[in-house]
């Protein structure tokens, strides 16, 4: 009999951690604008600007459901920020979402932003994020277009003395969530 007890007081204490963490998700993705294909990632940000609608990600945000604890460069402190932007589901089981994180120092050719997109499963955890967007300092700027989960198209110049080179590549979100760059 106490081991029936034990086993239900478990039970019990691991639905409600779920369900805690559900709800953090939800309250999390409840930042994000609903976004609808196709979608130019630069102008969604900028209509957000326009609209003063742009939304920071709280650092405990940050840290529960983006931050790679692996990269050392995004970190939280006065030179960076992060900015809420559009999510969209990729299928019943898999959301997406784009956000927004600059590294502005004074020196502007040190200066890194991208848009990230990001997917998740409906429990909050993390498969893959990748930047589809944004700037390098002087070097490197890129842009993209999501035509369908299954079709992202990623356009970069990168600039050096003496030329600029425009590249392209497709991606695409699978049906497990992670993002697959294609031939």
């Amino acid at each position: 009999m106490k081991q029936i007890l034990i086993v239900l007081l478990i039970s019990s204490f691991g639905a409600i951690c779920n369900c805690q963490q559900n709800q953090n998700f939800d309250r999390f993705l409840y930042g994000f604008n609903i976004l609808e294909y196709p979608i130019e990632t630069n102008e969604v940000f900028m209509n957000l600007e326009l609209e003063m609608k742009t939304k920071h990600i709280s650092e405990s945000d940050y840290n529960k459901f983006l931050r790679n604890y692996s990269d050392h460069e995004w970190v939280f402190d006065d030179l960076h920020s992060y900015k809420y932007g559009g999510k969209f589901d990729v299928n019943s089981n898999i959301i997406a979402v784009l956000y927004r994180q600059d590294y502005m120092p004074d020196d502007v050719n040190k200066q890194i932003g991208e848009v990230v997109l990001s997917t998740f499963n409906h429990k909050g955890q993390r498969i893959a994020d990748i930047p589809i967007a944004g700037g390098y300092g002087d070097s490197v700027t890129f842009s993209s277009i999501i035509d369908n989960s299954n079709r992202i198209e990623v356009k970069y110049i990168k600039y050096t003395q003496d030329s600029i080179i425009k590249e392209s590549k497709i991606v695409k979100i699978q049906d497990n969530g992670k993002v697959l760059e294609l031939d």
